[in-house]
């Protein structure tokens, strides 16, 4: 339970994840169209 406190700023203040920082290290990462995402999804979940 101690993490779960030290974690719950983040249900307080929004963030934005940003991936600039790795793709300065290691190079462009791999992005899928979020609609492409939630189709793939849907399709495996209905297997």
């Amino acid at each position: 339970m101690k993490e779960v406190v030290e974690i719950m700023y983040l249900t307080k203040e929004g963030f934005i994840l940003d991936g600039e920082k790795y793709e300065k290290r290691i190079g462009p990462i791999p992005k899928t169209p979020y609609k492409e995402g939630m189709e793939e999804t849907m399709r495996t979940l209905m297997r």
